[in-house]
């Protein structure tokens, strides 16, 4: 499903939007978890976030009924001494008795709608383990509420998270979860517009100065199966390996060497069979 998403200009704003276009986003055939950091804070990551969930809600088919029953995208943002009810629902007195209502997190996945968790990095204790259920893959993630209920994401789910944290710094067991990392690494055009020309070229230039190293993440099967889906979805090769594992582009030219020795032995292989 092609959707209209755009909003400000800039790289790694196209990047969320070209994920989030791709077709079969938020469903099990797609991708549906975008982490975006930056380690300095107002480059407007968590505007820019809200800004493309809330497109993508408005204009996809997934989402007719939602829409209808006048949902909306939730927002979510963490810290650490959070508890589980805040993230997924509070105990309440229902005819008698007591039951735990579904929301936040929870109501999205039951609903199927887009969730946007900021400072995603700030989870807790006791929060840790069901925030990993939640960023679980779409057949398989589920919550387990207070009162028993459990709770399956369905279609629709989707979670955008935003981070000033280095992503190497974070659990490996927090940061596989993610499908895609896009690296905020400038200050949005948008925030630049508000703040006037003098502003912005010394915001620009501090940025050019500061030079955060992009991410790139380790190779594994989660990841694999994650660029394999954007391929298949309507990307590139390239632009697919580069929006799940990062910008380097020496490891990249090399796995694309690897992926393309690799298609042509499979295919030898292939024709060899079929004589």
């Amino acid at each position: 499903m092609k959707t209209k998403t755009k909003t400000t200009n800039g790289n790694w704003i196209n990047d969320i939007e070209t994920i989030v276009n791709t077709d079969n986003f938020a469903t099990y055939k797609g991708v549906h978890r975008v982490a975006v950091y930056s380690e300095t804070s107002g480059t407007g990551k968590s505007n820019a976030v809200e800004t493309i969930a809330n497109g993508f809600f408005e204009s996809s088919p997934l989402y007719e009924q939602q829409r209808a029953d006048g949902l909306q995208p939730i927002v979510l943002t963490l810290f650490v001494a959070q508890e589980v009810d805040s993230i997924v629902g509070p105990m309440l007195l229902r005819d008698g008795s007591t039951v735990c209502v579904p929301q936040l997190a929870a109501l999205a996945m039951l609903k199927g709608l887009p969730l946007i968790v900021h400072e995603f990095d700030q989870f807790g204790d006791s929060t840790e383990t069901i925030f990993n259920a939640i960023l679980d893959d779409l057949r398989i993630a589920r919550v387990s509420l207070s009162d028993t209920q459990t709770i399956k994401a369905r279609d629709g789910f989707c979670v955008f998270g935003t981070t000033n944290a280095k992503p190497e710094t974070l659990p490996e067991r927090l940061i596989n979860r993610f499908d895609c990392y896009v690296h905020a690494a400038n200050v949005s055009d948008k925030i630049l517009d508000i703040v006037g020309a003098a502003w912005a070229e010394i915001l620009q230039a501090q940025q050019r100065e500061r030079n955060e190293r992009a991410y790139f993440a380790p190779i594994n099967p989660r990841r694999a199966i994650a660029a394999q889906k954007l391929v298949e979805n309507g990307l590139d090769q390239s632009t697919a390996l580069r929006l799940v594992f990062g910008p380097d582009q020496e490891r990249l030219s090399a796995m694309e060497a690897t992926l393309s020795v690799a298609g042509t032995s499979h295919n030898d292989k292939s024709k060899r069979a079929a004589e």
